[in-house]
């Protein structure tokens, strides 16, 4: 996988929800434990991995792949003299780049926000900084098969669900 396809997958998602939503998501996940700072980190961690993690993964997936997939239907990328597996390739590891950036910005408002209901409330960490970060690491080393899975499944899905096959 070249670089440049890369970047300029990157560049074609420079102003739209897709990073917004990098960023949003775990915000979100963070502010709503804050109500619960006995369980903070404990709820962080189940509210991210059990229930917003799979949408924010799926829809980044979908509207990674949705970019080139509008009123052209890949016509503007087909034509273009370059490599369409490798086109491909960088949908995947933009969408994987995009979702270890959220679980590290997870990991760090999970952190921090556990240090300051230790400073408000007194109430000690349940989970140590060597934990989170190995358990962020390996969701991060995972995720580009996660993301290839979910990348086809949504350009199968929506091939079928159109009457191609």
């Amino acid at each position: 996988m070249e670089m440049a396809y890369i970047q300029a997958e990157n560049l074609k998602h420079k102003r739209t929800f897709t990073k917004t939503l990098m960023v949003l998501a775990p915000f979100v996940t963070a502010l709503m434990n804050f109500f619960a700072p006995l369980w903070f980190q404990l709820n962080s961690y189940n509210w991210w991995y059990i229930l917003l993690y799979p949408g924010f993964l799926t829809l980044t997936c979908a509207l990674v792949e949705q970019q080139d997939n509008g009123k052209l239907k890949y016509r503007a990328v087909a034509s273009l003299p370059i490599s369409q597996n490798k086109v491909w390739n960088a949908k995947i590891g933009v969408s994987g780049i995009y979702s270890c950036v959220g679980n590290f910005i997870f990991l760090v408002l999970n952190l921090l926000g556990g240090f300051a209901i230790f400073v408000i409330n007194e109430i000690p960490l349940t989970i140590g900084v060597g934990q989170a970060a190995a358990g962020t690491a390996c969701i991060g080393y995972c995720k580009p098969v996660g993301n290839s899975i979910v990348l086809v499944a949504i350009k199968k899905g929506g091939y079928l669900c159109r009457g191609y096959s």
